[in-house]
């Protein structure tokens, strides 16, 4: 390719092509914006999970306790 997509440097582009081309690079644009939100979304859920699992792991905890004291009784 001879540089970028300016007249001066290729003359054949239409003003067609020079739409094309921009319509992909806003599609790209909004492709990158929502793989972004989609990493922000998925590590929200990612903590949540790894709270609950916290919260799971102290009850497990707890009702081996219980059972402790239970068998003792």
């Amino acid at each position: 390719m001879p540089g970028p997509y300016f007249p001066a440097f290729y003359s054949e582009m239409t003003r067609v092509d020079y739409l094309i081309v921009g319509f992909w690079i806003i599609l790209l644009i909004i492709v990158a914006f929502s793989m972004h939100s989609l990493k922000n979304s998925l590590d929200g859920v990612l903590d949540e999970v790894k709270g609950i699992n916290a919260v799971a792991q102290k009850l497990k905890e707890q009702s081996k306790s219980v059972n402790e004291l239970l068998q003792e009784v």
